[in-house]
């Protein structure tokens, strides 16, 4: 099986069964943290794979070996995504809504009465021209948005996408040179 499938679908299955691990017992902070930490290490062996292949095979310009393992990083960014839309959709399809009702309970008791709300204005005085339930209003849709599943996955998506083209193209310029 090429290096590169084994890496990927290893990490992929390692991420779910983390997630599994933790699914009802972690924070969402933490397990969006162990899940980043995780899929950062994943994109980086890839990187390095895709750096020694590329110098492998020819001792071309950055730029063409940049292509060449930045092609399985990106490969390895969308499998993710879909495998968060898998997750998101099928195994925890709850798992936003929770996280967007526990952002909303905190809004609204940082917002709540105008006790709470004067002393935020204090805090900050550029909320002094604002009332309280425009900022609450306000809040909500952006709250609404954010935890979508669609916007959730698709930011996540740019996310992975860049630092997997990041990553290729750091190890390209510097496997070359640490390692020849």
């Amino acid at each position: 099986m090429d290096k590169f499938l084994l890496v990927s679908f290893g990490g992929l299955l390692g991420w779910f069964a983390l997630k599994l691990l933790g699914l009802g017992t972690w924070t969402w902070q933490m397990s969006i943290s162990i899940g980043v930490l995780w899929h950062f290490t994943t994109i980086l062996v890839l990187a390095i794979i895709g750096a020694r292949e590329s110098l492998k095979q020819t001792d071309s310009h950055f730029l063409e070996r940049w292509k060449n393992s930045a092609q399985k990083t990106s490969k390895h960014a969308l499998l993710l995504t879909l495998s968060m839309g898998v997750w998101y959709y099928v195994v925890a399809p709850g798992a936003l809504e929770k996280q967007k009702q526990s952002q909303v309970d905190q809004v609204r008791q940082a917002l709540g009465n105008d006790v709470a709300y004067a002393a935020l204005q204090d805090e900050q005085p550029e909320l002094e021209n604002r009332s309280r339930e425009d900022i609450l209003e306000t809040q909500m849709k952006n709250l609404e948005v954010f935890y979508s599943p669609l916007f959730f996955i698709g930011l996540s998506l740019l996310l992975w996408l860049f630092v997997g083209l990041a990553s290729a193209a750091m190890m390209d310029l510097i496997w070359q040179r640490i390692w020849l």
